[in-house]
């Protein structure tokens, strides 16, 4: 016990063994700095911690396992989950505003009693600097709950009751004038879009007919070059190529003859 005493900032000069079952020992005397030891065998159920003990003591609770804690809910993630996703944009109220801690509680708070999403799969982020624009995401384990999750927040934004709660939630911090949700979608883990269960094939085709529109863009905007270029070439008539200027017979510098050679 003097290791654990001391620990605690106090010193156990004696000890005293004369209460092993007492609801208020193990203690120490403050004013002795005598330890009142508790017994080696008793049972846990002997402990009292709502016993009060003399002033001069400092009691020393016994410690024990509870039941364990449940472990936390995951996150969805885009691995995992579902998150439906509102482009909003938001009138009478400032980007930095918008961006404010006291600002996300109050959307967090709102969001959270339309659809009973925990507050930790809430997120509000502005988009821009210049206006009161913001991405809100909402995380959901299913379809099934992102589709319901969409529909009711959609609703509330429609007849305006999102603004009226989030304007009770903000209490005057700042006053949102107009909340319009220009979009929402409902984006799984392999990205498909609202309303699909993970079937791709729609996104592929649609990709790969934008691929062949610009391609078929781009043949034609040289074919029109080329006949342009062509009419061109015609309307001004041949070419005269006019020959290089010669520098004389022979443009290569001769080689002086040598005296000493006979002839």
């Amino acid at each position: 016990m003097g290791p654990l005493v001391s620990a605690l900032g106090q010193t156990c000069l004696f000890y005293d063994t004369g209460f092993p079952t007492a609801q208020d020992s193990p203690a120490v005397d403050t004013t002795s700095n005598i330890c009142i030891l508790s017994g080696s065998t008793r049972a846990t159920s002997t402990y009292l911690c709502s016993r009060q003990t003399e002033s001069h003591k400092q009691r020393v609770c016994n410690c024990c396992a509870g039941p364990p804690t449940a472990a936390p809910t995951a996150l969805p993630t885009f691995g995992t989950g579902y998150t439906v996703t509102f482009f909003l944009t938001l009138g009478g109220v400032t980007a930095s505003q918008t961006s404010s801690a006291a600002f996300q509680a109050a959307m967090d708070t709102s969001i959270n009693a339309i659809t009973g999403i925990d507050t930790l799969y809430i997120t509000l982020t502005t988009t821009s600097r210049r206006d009161a624009s913001a991405n809100l995401a909402v995380g959901t384990t299913s379809n099934a709950e992102a589709t319901a999750v969409q529909s009711a927040v959609d609703a509330q934004i429609a007849s305006g009751a999102l603004l009226t709660a989030l304007n009770t939630n903000l209490a005057g911090a700042a006053t949102v004038t107009s909340l319009v949700a220009s979009a929402s979608s409902v984006i799984n883990g392999v990205g498909s879009s609202s309303g699909s269960s993970g079937d791709n094939t729609g996104l592929f085709v649609g990709l790969g007919v934008a691929i062949v529109a610009v391609a078929a863009a781009i043949v034609v905007g040289v074919m029109c070059y080329l006949k342009k270029r062509k009419e061109d070439d015609k309307a001004a008539g041949p070419k005269v190529v006019k020959p290089k200027a010669s520098s004389g017979p022979n443009q290569f510098f001769a080689t002086p003859p040598r005296s000493d050679l006979p002839r």
